[in-house]
């Protein structure tokens, strides 16, 4: 037999589990309104709100920079001997060397006080290379006397001597192609056993056909 005790408090127990069960329903409903609202806020309490975009996607086309001489129309001409170069020691090519006021683009000029040489690939297409050869007037020489000499895979095809103030156009055959050497060198004008520096020693415009 159970106390009376006992059984009112069994009693007044049964009597509050629907208020208990009520509570913590409303407990859980409380914890999810609240984690929803610290996940939707940016982290100061304020509430982010999602707004269409009034921005418009722009695509730009960078253009490479100016990668040097190569890049201009008259540089890449094929039939400019410099587009062909493939190697230069104490030269400048592709430049342009003023002879008697006159400035002539494109030239090969000596730089140095000892030889000067380049090289160039040239393929099969062309025939004939045609410069001049002459001294800068625009730029203190030793005085001496020019010799250019130009040899194809080897062999010599042209050799020129060039006094000071002298011009001497020049048509070489290259038929065939492979490798182009071009050589610059000087001499004194009394005595042509002794090497002089051939700094301004050019070969005006070159040009292949």
């Amino acid at each position: 037999m159970i106390p009376k005790d006992l059984e009112r408090q069994l009693r007044e127990l049964n009597n509050l589990i629907p208020q208990i069960a009520t509570a913590i329903v409303g407990i859980i409903t409380a914890i999810g309104v609240i984690v929803a609202a610290v996940q939707g806020s940016d982290g100061d309490g304020s509430s982010k709100r999602s707004t269409p975009s009034t921005q418009t996607s722009t695509t730009t086309t960078s253009k490479p920079a100016n990668s040097g001489d190569y890049s201009k129309p008259e540089f890449a001409d094929a039939k400019y001997l410099h587009t062909h170069r493939n190697w230069v020691a104490a030269m400048q090519s592709g430049v342009d060397v003023t002879v008697d006021g006159k400035d002539y683009p494109q030239s090969l000029i000596s730089t140095d006080t000892w030889d000067s040489v380049a090289t160039f690939k040239l393929d099969e297409r062309f025939s004939a290379l045609n410069y001049t050869a002459a001294w800068a007037t625009n730029i203190p020489n030793s005085g001496g006397v020019g010799i250019i000499e130009v040899r194809l895979n080897g062999g010599l095809r042209d050799r020129v001597l060039v006094k000071q103030g002298e011009m001497k156009p020049r048509t070489v055959d290259v038929r065939g192609g492979g490798e182009l050497r071009i050589t610059m060198t000087a001499v004194d004008p009394v005595d042509d056993k002794k090497s002089v520096a051939p700094n301004g020693l050019a070969a005006l415009t070159p040009t292949l056909k």
